[in-house]
């Protein structure tokens, strides 16, 4: 009786150890299985995003003012230049014989309205401008169509060139007549609010060389150069 007993004894010790056994293959194989799945770095997928840049381009329309050919344009000039400008314009009057009439009348910066020989006519404009040169005498047109200086046997050579302009600024007007007036000794001057005025001498007599009035939206300035 007792053998047997110890027979089951040993029967069941080996069957609890059997499943003790298999418990933990299991556990180990779920433990491994568990660190295998833990070690698998999950893949990221890169996904590109193309940004498309739009530039917007600004146009910017510039618009060119012509100025009219027919006005003679002081705009931006200082005192010294415009005297400057009227010493040119005298050289060039003065040295015109031999020149074609086409070639006279191209000699300066505008256009003139009309042809009425030997003088030019500019139009006015609302900014500093000369409004005119004339020749009292001393030019004529030849047969030819070309300029000569006026001289006879009776007269001596007598040249007279007018040059008048319109300048708006009152500080810039005088300062240009007190350049212009230095040309010539003065002889008599005046000088009022709205006029001024100076003289100097010739062979004839005292002549008026320079003149300024203000006709309230400018001043107006007459300047004659006289050759003997």
């Amino acid at each position: 009786m007792k053998k047997r007993f110890l027979s089951l004894l040993l029967l069941g010790s080996v069957a609890i150890t059997g499943c003790s056994s298999t418990t933990n293959v299991e556990t180990e194989s779920n433990i491994t299985s568990i660190e295998e799945s833990s070690s698998e770095v999950p893949t990221t997928t890169e996904s590109s995003v193309e940004i498309t840049e739009t530039t917007t381009v600004e146009t910017t329309t510039v618009t060119e003012t012509t100025m009219d050919p027919t006005v003679y344009s002081l705009e931006g000039m200082s005192a010294e230049e415009i005297y400057a400008e009227c010493e040119m314009i005298i050289d060039t009057v003065m040295n015109s014989p031999g020149k074609t009439v086409d070639e006279y009348y191209d000699s300066f910066k505008a256009t003139s309205q009309d042809k009425d020989f030997p003088n030019f006519s500019f139009s006015r404009a609302p900014i500093d401008c000369i409004c005119g040169i004339s020749s009292r005498r001393g030019l004529i047109l030849q047969s030819d169509d070309t300029v000569a200086f006026e001289e006879t046997w009776d007269t001596p050579l007598w040249v007279w060139v007018t040059v008048n302009l319109s300048i708006n600024d009152y500080e810039k007007a005088t300062e240009t007549y007190d350049l212009l007036s230095a040309t010539y000794k003065v002889s008599k001057s005046t000088q009022e609010d709205d006029y001024w005025e100076s003289y100097a001498e010739n062979p004839q007599g005292p002549f008026c060389f320079l003149s300024m009035k203000n006709t309230g939206d400018a001043y107006e300035i007459e300047y004659t150069y006289l050759s003997i």
